[in-house]
């Protein structure tokens, strides 16, 4: 008899942990906010307006990027998290009519670093990403009207966004944010002008981990 109830009170120790994890995992009350841990993936779409003495040669860099992102082990107080990121953007630039710039094509890889910092508007989970990034820059240049800047060159480049991101409070949308994002981007030339941008990205990130609730 003894032996019957102790397998008894283990089958219902049991059952009871395994349906405190399992609401630990679905339930979010209203003073939840969602914070990720591990890796993600962010397909964006970029457009950027030429700034200082770039400005006279283009009108406007249109194009995509895709990236990939990882946030740490969370540590960090107020839900804030750190995190790490790289990217790969193409970007077609318009050129002026009767400049020396008929076409300017771009590829860069960058790396960055960011802190988010989470927060609730109502029922609404948002968060605020600024994010810091440095790498290289493949660029291929045609000139005209005289102009001898033709063919490929590497060069530096620099990029701020501070992004503002949207986490729906849905369960099938758990694990997606979207993005919106000014985004500057600098990078010296080897002809004495700067490539020097100013614009936005708007895009969507999917986070591979499950996120967490705290």
């Amino acid at each position: 008899m003894k032996k019957k109830a102790l397998v008894l009170m283990a089958a219902v120790l049991l059952a009871s942990s395994l349906s405190a994890q399992q609401n630990n995992r679905t339930t979010v009350t209203s003073n939840d906010v969602p914070i990720f841990s591990g890796a993600a993936i962010e397909i964006s779409v970029t457009n950027q307006y030429a700034l200082g003495g770039w400005s006279g040669y283009a009108v406007a860099n249109l194009g995509a990027e895709l990236g990939c992102e990882y946030t740490l082990p969370h540590f960090m107080p107020l839900n804030m998290d750190l995190g790490f990121s790289a990217h790969v953007d193409y970007g077609h630039t318009f050129p002026k009519s009767g400049t020396t710039l008929k076409t300017h094509e771009s590829l860069r890889a960058t790396v960055g670093a960011w802190l988010r910092i989470p927060f609730k508007i109502a029922t609404q989970n948002f968060a605020f990403q600024p994010e810091v990034s440095y790498g290289i820059a493949a660029n291929y240049t045609v000139g005209q009207n005289g102009s001898t800047a033709n063919g490929w060159y590497l060069d530096q480049v620099v990029g701020i966004s501070p992004s503002l991101r949207y986490i729906p409070p849905t369960d099938s949308l758990k694990n997606f944010e979207f993005v919106l994002s000014p985004w500057w981007t600098f990078s010296p030339e080897q002809f004495n002008n700067a490539v020097n941008f100013l614009g936005v990205k708007l895009g969507v990130v999917w986070h591979i981990n499950d996120f967490l609730n705290k």
